[in-house]
């Protein structure tokens, strides 16, 4: 998907995994065909700036942008928080929209606040903060929509738990470092975050990615130092992997293995800023927001990637292969534009021999990675 001015601040899947919506920072919000990379539909109701947010509703009807509800289909405008939102998230069960809030005209102190997803109306305000003391970068409901975990820079730094029925903190853990992204696992057991230790005149700033486990918010593991800061984390859905994307890091999208504590895969090629990485929820495919500052004469682009075959789905016939299609296997393959059929035969260093169904187009094929799909 290429963008020639607008900077994708962020994107979300839809809960069935067939569209991408993206915050842009020129205050679009788009919706694109996750299969085939097409426009679906473009409203200009968003507000610019690289802090936009935008997250589905559980039954895919609704979004979040910022501090406006969105039909899904549409884009048309459903009701607004009243507020400018930087960081939002919906709960799981679809009942509330967790919310950090800021007044900038009237100066008034961040807000962090819960609000009910049908109507608008604010339900709690869980805590409040100046900016330069309390800023939360990232926000996530537990599976079972009852707390909330919260990832805070500035001189409150830390992770917080916090109980939303009663507006309770549970738990918090004080860092040395700035949190700058939050991810909880699927089994709801890791906590996976973006670390900036700040810089002095004796060291300098150091960035990584550190596990705690939840609900304890007990220290885990640091994985190996970063040379950028962590822009976004996601879990697979299987809870193995843990995908980051960085800025001013090369590469600037990695893959980690949680369970062997280790990293899984550099994606040497990505060069530049990396903005957003995230995974759809069938565990199909990868979205990576990449940007250059100033452009640059670069596009800033949101490239697809199939899970299964760390091939880009808009650049076809990449050979660099995640997983490997057996002899004999049921596979469609991409070829001329068109999906044919077929049987993975045999494999080269960089291609799949097929025997195409009913000899279209050809009896025996040589394919590329990239342009295969397993049946």
């Amino acid at each position: 998907l290429q963008y020639k001015t607008a900077l994708v601040a962020k994107a979300a899947f839809s809960p069935d995994s067939k569209t991408i919506a993206t915050a842009n920072g020129d205050g679009k919000i788009q919706l694109w065909d996750a299969n085939t990379g097409r426009l679906l539909q473009t409203s200009t109701v968003g507000a610019r700036g690289m802090d936009n947010s935008i997250h589905y509703s559980p039954n895919g009807k609704f979004l979040v942008a910022k501090n406006k509800i969105l039909d899904a289909k549409t884009l048309q405008l459903k009701y607004t928080l009243g507020h400018r939102a930087t960081v939002s998230d919906y709960s799981p069960d679809g009942s509330l929209i967790a919310a950090v809030v800021s007044f900038p005209q009237a100066k008034r102190p961040m807000e962090l606040n819960v609000y009910d997803a049908n109507t608008g109306r604010k339900v709690i305000t869980l805590t409040k903060g100046k900016a330069e003391n309390y800023y939360p970068s990232s926000l996530q409901f537990t599976s079972d929509s009852r707390f909330l975990l919260v990832g805070v820079q500035n001189k409150r730094s830390g992770i917080e738990l916090w109980e939303v029925k009663t507006g309770k903190k549970v738990k918090t853990v004080k860092t040395k470092f700035d949190v700058t992204a939050l991810e909880l696992s699927p089994d709801q057991k890791t906590i996976a975050l973006g670390a900036i230790l700040s810089g002095s005149k004796k060291r300098k700033s150091s960035y990584s990615i550190r596990l705690y486990h939840h609900p304890s918010l007990r220290p885990m593991h640091r994985f190996p130092p970063l040379k950028g800061h962590v822009t976004s984390l996601a879990f697979h859905r299987a809870g193995k992997l843990l995908a980051s994307s960085q800025y001013s890091s090369r590469p600037s999208v990695q893959l980690w293995d949680v369970e062997k504590r280790r990293p899984h895969l550099k994606f040497q090629a990505m060069t530049r800023n990396a903005n957003l990485v995230r995974f759809s929820p069938d565990g199909r495919l990868m979205a990576v927001a990449l940007y250059t500052f100033g452009n640059l004469g670069n596009p800033d682009t949101l490239g697809l990637f199939d899970v299964g075959t760390q091939a880009q789905l808009n650049k076809s016939g990449a050979l660099n292969d995640m997983s490997t299609f057996r002899s004999g296997q049921r596979v469609k393959a991409r070829i001329n534009g068109r999906w044919y059929p077929g049987q993975v035969n045999k494999s080269s260093r960089s291609n799949y021999l097929l025997k195409m169904d009913n000899r279209q187009p050809k009896f025996w094929m040589w394919v590329k990675p990239g342009d295969l799909r397993a049946l």
